[in-house]
């Protein structure tokens, strides 16, 4: 079975086992200290809109299980919502990570080579651990690998990472993938239970949070 073909059977094994699992009926409303937290110091977040961040890292299996249900949620999303992909690196050897997910942002190629990190990673078990590793595969993708290692080492990378890492610390991430939703809600499927009531949890606290901001439902 070629590489394409396991990735496609592998999306919709997953998405299948979402389907079956996890969009099952709460037989309760969240609650704080059970499904989501509450963050003891509200962070800054766009004004008018209720922000969701997705906390991953690319070498984690649960972030990566988690995709195939979160693309087509990122997709149905209120207009008003504003979605973010923040890297987390927990120890200096994960910063290769991060400085991939802004360096493939930098040159414009993070919507087309987002998944195939991940899949790199996870189905080819190419770890992507150094910027020539990186290089040297997403030259296979089409991307220069010289224009690749400059951005790697650019300023502006470097700098993204640098935010990224004071922003997850901020909202007192302790694992991935994290949820953190208007700036003082964290949802996982960890504290939900599965993929799919982490996403319903998100929806309930998206609503919670306009409603806390005083604004109505927009218009899809």
């Amino acid at each position: 079975m070629s590489k394409n073909a396991a990735f496609k059977l592998f999306k919709l094994l997953l998405l299948l086992a979402f389907a079956i699992l996890g969009f099952q009926a709460y037989a309760q409303t969240p609650a704080a200290g059970r499904e989501y937290v509450l963050l003891p110091v509200m962070q800054s977040t766009e004004k008018n809109r209720v922000e969701v961040i997705e906390f991953f890292w690319y070498a984690c299996p649960h972030c990566f299980a988690m995709q195939p249900a979160l693309e087509p949620w990122i997709k149905q999303l209120p207009k008003d919502v504003v979605f973010k992909r923040v890297p987390v690196a927990f120890d200096d050897s994960r910063l290769p990570h991060s400085r991939m997910f802004y360096t493939l942002e930098g040159l414009g190629k993070l919507p087309a080579l987002h998944m195939k990190a991940f899949a790199a990673i996870h189905l080819e078990k190419n770890r992507l651990a150094t910027p020539q590793a990186q290089a040297d595969y997403f030259a296979r993708e089409g991307v220069d690998r010289q224009a690749y290692l400059n951005m790697y080492n650019s300023f502006s990378v470097q700098t993204k990472v640098n935010t990224a890492q004071q922003i997850w610390r901020n909202y007192q991430v302790d694992g991935t993938p994290d949820l953190a939703i208007g700036g003082r809600y964290l949802t996982s499927p960890v504290r939900a239970g599965s993929v799919g009531a982490s996403l319903q949890t998100a929806d309930w606290l998206i609503a919670k949070s306009r409603k806390e901001q005083g604004r109505a439902i927009p218009p899809r």
